[in-house]
């Protein structure tokens, strides 16, 4: 909605506005569904979040999600065509790593600053689910890869001459469509997920 508005205030009308939402978006077909790529995926890098973030511990999970620099830096220099030189690399390790210990860091004070009670030991083990860690890790991993590439393919398309409002449209409406899809499958009483085959 706020994209829309900036839309007809930027062209000084409402009647403007929705014709440069059709000639952009409508009658731009390719590029619209261009950008229902990354758009998907970013719903789907969302409910593998809700995997890992089940399936590991919070510590693993903040650390291997540092990974996301890299990949969107691998993937800058192979869909966009950036240079970065052996310098910038050992930079974006050194920050990955750096990101990775911060983290470990302020879990580690937490976990000391937060001595649970003897009753919430007892709860807290009574409500454990079982945890599988090579799931977490592949969720974690699929998500670091999907950020990298659709973050590089949206800077892509963005420096092919749209505005950013009809780029957010164009990303915004399939991404609210496919969410609402697994709200629904949710509220109808679906809980295995969106990632779960169907027969």
């Amino acid at each position: 909605m706020i994209c829309v508005t900036e839309i007809v205030v930027r062209r000084h009308g409402i009647l403007r506005g929705m014709q440069e939402i059709r000639e952009e978006i409508l009658q731009q077909p390719r590029s619209t569904l261009l950008l229902c790529l990354p758009s998907i995926l970013y719903v789907a890098q969302n409910n593998f979040i809700w995997i890992a973030i089940i399936n590991l511990e919070a510590v693993v999970f903040h650390i291997l999600y540092q990974l996301k620099i890299l990949t969107t830096a691998a993937f800058s220099y192979l869909l966009l065509q950036r240079r970065i030189s052996w310098q910038q690399w050992h930079a974006l390790v050194l920050l990955c790593v750096g990101c990775a210990v911060i983290q470990l860091e302020a879990q580690a004070s937490e976990a000391l600053s937060k001595a649970p009670t003897q009753d919430e030991v007892s709860i807290d083990a009574s409500q454990k689910r079982p945890r599988n860690s090579s799931i977490g890790l592949v969720c974690v991993l699929a998500m670091t890869v999907i950020s990298g590439f659709a973050g590089a393919f949206c800077e892509k398309m963005l420096k092919r001459g749209s505005s950013v409002s009809i780029r957010n449209i164009q990303l915004g409406v399939p991404g609210l469509m496919s969410g609402l899809h697994g709200l629904s499958n949710l509220i109808a009483g679906d809980n295995q997920g969106f990632l779960v085959r169907r027969t």
